[in-house]
């Protein structure tokens, strides 16, 4: 999905940081032995040319050591001079993932603070 291709490549930033800060530093090749997956799957995972499953990124993660949630990319909050929507989504958050985040968080019960 073309909305989504930012996400993709700093997914891909992420995932290459984390295997080159690994002790011992990773190759792909070892990356990719580690997590069960082809080196060229790693390598466009890496570049943004592949979106990993949602298996894959958990048993990548499992290889670097860390969470699967470290190497999500953070939320782009807005920016100088830019504009959030009534649900505090920046404005320049493609439609595609609007729509997608929109029907996830009317989805999503809210939990009650302690």
């Amino acid at each position: 999905m073309e909305d989504l291709d930012w996400l993709d490549r700093e997914l891909g930033k992420r995932i290459r940081a984390a295997r080159e800060r690994a002790i011992p530093r990773l190759t792909q090749d070892a990356l990719a032995q580690r997590a069960g997956l082809a080196r060229t799957s790693i390598t466009n995972i890496e570049t943004g040319n592949q979106q990993p499953t949602l298996h894959a990124l958990w048993r990548i993660a499992d290889a670097l050591e860390v969470s699967a949630c470290d190497l999500l990319p953070p939320w782009p909050g807005p920016g100088p001079g830019k504009r959030s929507n009534s649900r505090g989504l920046p404005a320049d958050v493609p439609q595609g993932t609007r729509a997608f985040l929109e029907r996830l968080e009317d989805a999503t019960p809210t939990r009650r603070r302690a």
